[in-house]
């Protein structure tokens, strides 16, 4: 009886090792399907593009000259929308700035708090409350 167990637990090892080989397998063909129509895709938009790169050298298409006709035209439009561009990304870099400040000026005030409940002996790094060094330091 112990002879028929070990047997058919030695059958039972050997059909899950050849249903793991299969998964295995299944595995490799699923990843080398994905990555290679992956790969394809990539190969496909690489080869319109030299394509369409190659027949245009050194040549001045219709779009671009009336791209640059219509940008001569409406130059005072372009020039204030890059001003409206450049205010906003000073704007926003200041008020984030800003903001990062007062959240800072919140959290270490807490944990100043905390620390000299913990230790009243502590002494200060020297930094403002906004995390800024001391004028004149």
């Amino acid at each position: 009886m112990a002879q028929q167990d070990n047997q058919s637990r030695v059958d039972e090892l050997k059909v899950l090792k050849q249903i793991e080989i299969i998964k295995a397998i299944s595995d490799i063909f699923h990843a080398l399907i994905k990555f290679g129509a992956i790969l394809g895709c990539v190969f496909f938009v690489a080869q319109s593009a030299t394509a369409s790169i190659t027949a245009l050298a050194g040549k001045e298409s219709i779009a671009y000259l009336q791209l640059m006709a219509e940008l001569n035209i409406n130059r005072t439009l372009v020039d204030v929308l890059f001003f409206i561009f450049g205010a906003g990304g000073v704007t926003y870099g200041i008020r984030s700035e800003r903001f990062r400040r007062k959240d800072v000026e919140r959290l270490t005030t807490r944990i100043k708090k905390l620390e000299e409940l913990l230790d009243p002996n502590r002494t200060s790094s020297g930094l403002d409350p906004t995390g800024q060094n001391i004028p004149g330091d």
